[in-house]
């Protein structure tokens, strides 16, 4: 499934989302087609049953800024999928704890479905009331459970510098031979 980019337009009032508004995302299934809804922050009750997932963020302030390397492209989509390979190794084996990268495979994960890396087979809700996503790697069919694990605005800037970091390390290990 291909995640549609953001309409910048409020899907329940249709006004302009302007710099510095905050709205909510929403993915939904609709006879088996994602559909993304944007819903500014004044009109959000809450996510709408047939909801897969959602998140909440802002318009950029500075539109004219550049994009952070995550997001620009910068950062190749090898190096990404080689991160979430090692975040999801740790956590199998116990090197870290699930619920300290949660976040980070979870912010990765929506980054790797956005760049077309992987689609989404299915999210389950468990008895614990936890979701899960399942999704596929478009690259070698490798099939992976990732809980969602839904970060503030504060905590997405920090793994944002946290995945930068480790791409920087990765190309920074290539070149010192």
């Amino acid at each position: 499934m291909d995640i549609p980019r953001p309409s910048k337009t409020c899907s329940v009032s249709h006004r302009e989302l302007l710099p510095g508004d905050e709205f909510f995302s929403v993915l939904t299934d609709e006879d088996g087609l994602l559909r993304r809804l944007d819903i500014a922050a004044e009109y959000w009750n809450s996510p709408p049953e047939n909801c897969l997932g959602w998140w909440k963020t802002a318009v950029p302030e500075n539109t004219a800024k550049k994009d952070a390397m995550i997001l620009n492209g910068a950062i190749p989509n090898d190096s990404l999928l080689k991160i979430f390979e090692e975040l999801t190794f740790a956590a199998e084996n116990g090197y870290v704890r699930s619920d300290v990268c949660g976040d980070v495979r979870y912010v990765l994960t929506l980054l790797l479905l956005r760049r077309r890396l992987f689609r989404l087979e299915r999210e389950e809700t468990g008895e614990d009331e936890k979701k899960t996503m399942f999704i596929v790697s478009l690259r070698d069919s490798t099939e992976y459970a990732v809980a969602v694990v839904m970060p503030d605005q504060e905590r997405l800037e920090e793994i944002q510098r946290i995945l930068e970091d480790m791409a920087r390390e990765m190309t920074e290990e290539r070149t010192n031979f």
